[in-house]
């Protein structure tokens, strides 16, 4: 018993020291509710994809925000926002369907969520 009475002392001392310290009193506590957080939402191209021929081995910058004017890809119209473009490089050469309403869940590629949009 000796022992373990020691140990647990000597090992919960600086813990305790922590929670009664001056500076932690004095740390005022962060409430999450009263930030504001604003999400933008991006800008809807087109409801249908673009079909593209993509080659293999080249990077390609597809357009986030739905404001550039060579959609699918970014044009630099997001400067100012939070949107940034999304870099992706195609392991094949093919023809490939690109997301325009923006909402897919395989970005780039379009998953059919456009066609939720309209309800």
């Amino acid at each position: 018993f000796f022992f373990a009475s020691s140990f647990s002392m000597r090992h919960l001392r600086p813990i305790w020291s922590v929670v009664r310290s001056p500076v932690a009193a004095r740390r005022a506590p962060t409430n999450f509710q009263q930030r504001t957080y604003t999400v933008e939402a991006p800008t809807i191209a087109a409801k249908a994809p673009m079909k593209v021929a993509v080659e293999a081995g080249k990077p390609y910058f597809w357009c986030t925000c739905g404001k550039s004017t060579k959609q699918p890809w970014c044009d630099g119209s997001h400067k100012g926002t939070s949107f940034k473009p999304m870099k992706f490089t195609p392991e094949q050469s093919k023809e490939a369907f690109l997301c325009q309403c923006k909402y897919s869940s395989k970005k780039p590629f379009c998953d059919g969520s456009h066609k939720q949009l309209d309800q």
